[in-house]
């Protein structure tokens, strides 16, 4: 359906895209990712590094054209558990 200059869709759609998203890599250390980033082995842009918790970091890169970005390294800390009776 098209109204002015928009249109619409009476049912759900999927955006097809040529790009298809990789899954980032996981790796269990600060030092790991470090190496990672300066390695530049998947990518030769611009990296943020995100903090999520004081135990999960992540390296993306900037939008798309389609406003999406892509991760490329997770690092999560291997925390022990100690279970108290």
């Amino acid at each position: 359906m098209e109204t002015g200059d928009k249109t619409y869709s009476t049912r759900d759609l999927n955006q097809l895209t040529v790009e298809q998203p990789d899954s980032a890599i996981n790796v269990r250390s600060l030092s790991g990712l470090v190496d990672y980033v300066k390695l530049k082995f998947d990518h030769n842009r611009k990296l943020m590094n995100h903090v999520k918790s004081p135990t999960e970091v992540n390296v993306f890169d900037a939008l798309n054209d389609v406003n999406d970005r892509r991760t490329y390294v997770r690092a999560g800390a291997l925390l022990s558990s100690i279970t108290f009776e």
